[in-house]
């Protein structure tokens, strides 16, 4: 098949025709909507104890989350930290992993999630606090250069 140019194509003379959309209508909210009346049968014993271990394992990851946050406030050197802290450091992470595992069994990717937040709050405060030492040091530079402007001057 031979390729044509631009000046070989001969023009439409018929006009496009564009297929009209269907309007949409936005669906209706029902107001005042009430719980069906109905007498609704108790959640079995096998159901209630999931949801009980499901709502421990979430307080769980929550403290071990906690946890974690407790220790990012410790303004302590790791040269020097004591054995005691850097257990209690190890002791806080399995906690935290654990907890997401057990999570994980209950309700798939919220432990995952939740570990993943922490990081992601923990990387911004990370940064926040890298910032500040970053402007910290500016100002303290530009006082070092005008005092010895002032003494070289």
């Amino acid at each position: 098949m031979k390729n044509k140019t631009l000046d070989e194509i001969r023009p439409s003379t018929k006009g496009v025709r564009a297929n009209k959309m269907p309007i949409v209508q936005k669906p209706k909210v029902i107001k005042d909507v009430q719980p069906p009346t109905e007498n609704i049968p108790p959640p079995s014993e096998e159901a209630a104890r999931i949801v009980i271990a499901s709502n421990r394992a979430r307080e769980k990851l929550v403290e071990s989350i906690k946890g974690i946050n407790r220790l990012m406030v410790r303004q302590v050197l790791p040269e020097n930290r004591s054995v005691k802290e850097n257990e209690e450091e190890k002791a806080a992470i399995a906690n935290l992993v654990n907890a997401a595992l057990s999570m994980e069994e209950f309700s798939s990717g919220e432990g995952l999630l939740g570990m993943v937040t922490l990081a992601l709050r923990q990387g911004l405060s990370l940064r926040d606090a890298g910032n500040r030492l970053a402007c910290e040091l500016e100002q303290v530079k530009r006082e070092l250069a005008e005092f010895k402007g002032k003494n070289n001057g």
